[in-house]
Order: C-alpha cells, then structure tokens, then sequence
C-alpha cells in the first residue's frame, strides 16, 4: 500500500497570502494546487474562512507555515502574526499537524543553500512537483516550497538536500 498524504503550504503576509498543496506518494512529490488569498480588503474572519475552504477542499494532514520575520516594520510583523493565529487557531480545529519553518531552512531543504534567491527555489520547484510554467505568483510558489520543506522537516530527513533522495 502506497502512503500519501497532502500538505499544505502558507507564506503568510499583509497584501498576498500564498498557499500551495502538494501530495507526498511514497517518496514522490505532486503538485495538487496553489494560489492567493488578498487580505487586504478582507476581514480577519473572511481570511480564515477562505483558509478554512482551502482545508475542507484538500483535506491535508498538515500545515507547513512560514515563521513571522520580525524586521524593521513591527507593525506589519504584528498583522502577519494575527493572521498566522487565526490560521494555527483554525488548523488546530481542524486536526492537522502543524510545523513551523524558517525562510532559511526551506531555502536550505529546497535549494541545498539558504539564501537561495526566488528564481532557485522556483526552478527547484518545477523539477521536483512538477508546476506549471504559467504560475507566476511568487507567494503562491513560496508556499508550495514551504510545504515541501515542512514535509521533509516533518519526516525528520532535513538534514539531506532534495538532490539526495
């Protein structure tokens, strides 16, 4: 019997919201979905309602989420960290398994360096699942890389790079 299991991936922020699903067969990873949720003109309840459709959609067993960088701009610091509560609060309810990762540490699963830049993980991201071409949101792709890593992570094989599996 073959094991699966979907993951979802959110690159939380203040005007996109990236989110991206993948599924994990065996030792093979697929692309399922991925796209934006713009916070912007929403309210926190309609944001975690959107993220609640996603969930109910794909049903994944767990959420990989991006860890809040805390830079200069505390108070956009402060908004991605509301929106990460409302969508841990809602993945709590939910019953998914949830892991938290650094931008390095999915740069580093991903690309095999940590300071990668955005067209590397893109790149990595076409040859290992596989996503269309005509995807052009960054967030969206970023989230897809996050949920990759948080898999990775999760299994406890963070320690190899991608080429090595």
């Amino acid at each position: 019997m073959r094991k699966q299991e979907i993951v979802l991936g959110i690159d939380p922020g203040t005007k996109k919201i990236g989110f991206g699903l993948i599924e994990k067969k065996d030792k093979n990873y697929s692309f399922i979905s991925a796209g934006l949720i713009k916070p912007e003109k929403m309210t926190l309840p309609e944001i975690a309602k959107e993220f609640v459709k996603i969930i109910k959609k794909h049903r994944p067993k767990l959420l990989a989420i991006e860890k809040v960088y805390f830079g200069r701009n505390t108070s956009s610091a402060l908004a991605v960290s509301e929106l990460k509560g409302a969508f841990l609060s809602q993945a709590e309810t939910a019953k998914l398994r949830v892991i938290e990762i650094s931008p390095t540490e999915v740069k580093n699963i991903v690309c095999g360096y940590g300071r990668a830049d955005k067209l590397s993980v893109r790149k990595m991201m076409e040859k290992i699942i596989s996503i269309n071409k005509d995807l052009n949101s960054k967030d969206a792709i970023d989230a897809l890389a996050i949920a990759l890593a948080g898999e990775i992570k999760s299994s406890g094989l963070d320690n190899l790079k991608i080429s090595d599996k």
